[in-house]
């Protein structure tokens, strides 16, 4: 049994796709690629595999990714060029990492960077150092136990922001991921609103541009 980090892309034409659909498209995918996957073991064998960070429906990404196990030893190029052959279009491989030791490296995620395009009643109302000056930003936090009032500004840790148009933003944003703590988009822009005066977001739609463990990037 050989494992293996693969690093790829959700686009935009698969955006609406849920993390259990991507998994069982993945299972489809390995087995029209001719890959065999390693098994777990007992009565109910399910295929070795960890998706680190799963996506939020409708979120696209360039830096998603997956510890696997192969039955067989494979090069990484066959991975990923096998892969790439047979995933249904908005899926992408980028990079393949043979483990040669016990990977930790999920354990280590601690930050996500997204880019997020908003439209609002009116761009102008909204200013970026302002709403950084706070020295806390209390909104409701879903967590395991039903929601509760958090304060999320020490989890904010980079916020720049471009004025597209008077009702239009892209904002950029470096959060809090992983066991420790995870700081949803969401509730940044539920933030924006409840610190900012009569200011409204209309619509949302984000991009995860790169998974940081330990600060960097994993592949």
């Amino acid at each position: 049994m050989s494992e293996y980090i693969i690093k790829y892309s959700k686009g935009d034409s698969v955006r609406y796709i849920s993390h259990l659909d991507f998994v069982r498209t993945f299972h489809r995918t390995v087995r029209r690629s001719g890959l065999n996957m390693a098994y777990t073991g007992g009565f109910n064998p399910h295929p070795i595999m960890t998706v680190a960070m799963p996506l939020s429906v409708g979120v696209t990404s360039e830096t998603e990714y997956m510890k696997i196990a192969f039955s067989e030893d494979y090069t990484e190029e066959e991975i990923k060029q096998k892969l790439n052959d047979s995933f249904p279009k908005g899926f992408s491989v980028i990079a393949v990492k043979k483990l040669l030791e016990k990977e930790k490296e999920f354990a280590k995620i601690n930050k996500v960077i997204y880019k997020t395009e908003i439209e609002c009643n009116d761009s102008s109302l909204f200013d970026a150092e302002d709403f950084l000056e706070n020295k806390s930003l209390l909104v409701m936090k879903k967590t395991k136990s039903g929601e509760k009032e958090a304060d999320i500004r020490p989890y904010i840790y980079d916020f720049t922001i471009d004025k597209t148009a008077k009702n239009q933003m892209v904002i950029t944003m470096c959060i809090a991921a992983g066991n420790d703590y995870n700081l949803k988009v969401e509730t940044v822009l539920s933030a924006m609103e409840k610190y900012t005066k009569d200011f409204e977001i209309t619509f949302a739609c984000s991009h995860r541009v790169k998974i940081l463990a330990d600060d960097k990037e994993i592949l």
